[in-house]
């Protein structure tokens, strides 16, 4: 029986010139097991979408079986496309000290390049001895995971750190998570998820309130499937 998996976020372009300011999405270096096989992929951490997917290139990697599917997801332009396939990994970070078995829907590819150009952190100054969960969250890179908000609230820990009016340190079981701008050293043009970092503290505050995190309903949506048909 498939689930129709529905688009919850809102979606915008972002062309910003050299020197303005470009959202930061947030991105976290996850290791992901498998076979025996164990290893470490770019995660986008989405608190917007309910639905976790990997690549098709990653999957293979490490061999991981897959399960068919039957997913209609529905892009931010209301078309609908069908993943056939899925799979079930545990992920784990560089301590082994936190480990959890999630579903991902398998797709061909997730977003492009996060960020899309290099940000200027010449003049960003982070506390002494804090790990960041994405070292080079600065550099383009490719994104093999998407973490919906499921495993968002299972990975997220209390401690945050205000840096300055435009950024945010909050810690997850990866590391630090870096939400607000940063100036871009080179034209960006790109399509990100609004909701995740302008929400981003207001669900962290809404979260540590609650006793217990509701159940995901059956009905599922997904987000950055579509962003590479917006290019």
């Amino acid at each position: 029986m498939s689930a129709e998996v529905l688009c919850s976020n809102a979606f915008s372009r972002d062309k910003t010139e050299a020197g303005k300011k470009s959202n930061l999405l947030l991105t976290a270096m996850v290791y992901v097991e498998g076979y025996g096989r164990k290893k470490m992929f770019r995660a986008l951490l989405d608190t917007a979408s309910q639905v976790n997917l990997m690549t098709t290139e990653r999957a293979n990697v490490l061999k991981l079986g897959k399960e068919k599917a039957n997913a209609p997801v529905s892009g931010i332009n209301g078309t609908v496309r069908t993943i056939k396939s899925k799979l079930h990994a545990i992920i784990s970070n560089s301590e082994n000290n936190f480990k959890e078995e999630i579903e991902f829907l398998v797709v061909s590819n997730i977003t492009d390049r996060t960020p899309s150009k290099t940000l200027d952190i010449t003049n960003l100054e982070l506390p002494q001895n804090v790990k960041l969960a994405d070292k080079e969250f600065f550099k383009p890179g490719k994104v093999q995971l998407l973490l919906g908000i499921e495993p968002f609230f299972k990975i997220l820990k209390c401690n945050k750190i205000k840096i300055n009016d435009s950024l945010t340190l909050q810690d997850t079981v990866f590391g630090y998570v870096i939400s607000g701008k940063l100036l871009s050293s080179q034209p960006l043009n790109r399509c990100f998820s609004t909701n995740e970092l302008s929400n981003l503290e207001k669900i962290v505050e809404n979260f540590w309130k609650l006793e217990s995190v509701e159940e995901i309903p059956n009905r599922k949506s997904e987000d950055e499937l579509f962003c590479e048909t917006i290019f």
